[in-house]
């Protein structure tokens, strides 16, 4: 009984170094290295966003704490 536990042991050795040799290697995972695109557009977003806060409401606060001095 012993003898066909390690033949079928040496077999499954065999076909698992077969098995292994079939697939590719696993591809590099994303998070190596450079930002995720969701965060540069948020980025740009709130960067636009200010850009026109400030064409807007720039020249009336420019005003106001001109006012706010006197």
């Amino acid at each position: 009984m012993s003898s066909l536990g390690s033949d079928s042991l040496r077999s499954m050795q065999r076909q698992g170094e077969e098995w292994a040799t079939g697939y590719r290697p696993p591809a590099p995972s994303r998070e190596q290295g450079g930002l995720p695109w969701g965060m540069i557009l948020a980025g740009v977003a709130v960067v636009g966003l200010g850009v026109l806060a400030w064409n807007y409401l720039g020249p009336d606060l420019r005003r106001y704490l001109k006012m706010s001095r006197m």
